[in-house]
């Protein structure tokens, strides 16, 4: 999966406001989806990810990576990311 490059970002009082335009939509996420984001932006995977909020937030190895996909399926779902042909 990857994020989507036809879409417009800015931050705004610390919130990534992200607009799509083909859909008309504005999407804001909270601070720990926008550090995902940027991770992702920095074409980092997964696991790097999921290594980055260990280390960052001291949080389980295992809670991480499971918020973190859920977090990226609803960037799927809300048309966010396309998945890698």
């Amino acid at each position: 999966m990857k994020l989507r490059d036809d879409l417009a970002t800015k931050l705004i009082d610390g919130e990534l406001v992200i607009f799509n335009r083909d859909a008309e939509q504005i999407h804001t996420l909270n601070p720990t989806a926008r550090h995902i984001w940027q991770l992702l932006e920095q074409g980092r995977t997964l696991e790097q990810i999921v290594e980055q909020f260990v280390e960052d937030y001291g949080i389980d190895r295992e809670r991480a990576k499971v918020d973190i996909e859920n977090t990226l399926e609803a960037f799927v779902s809300l048309g966010l990311m396309a998945h890698n042909d």
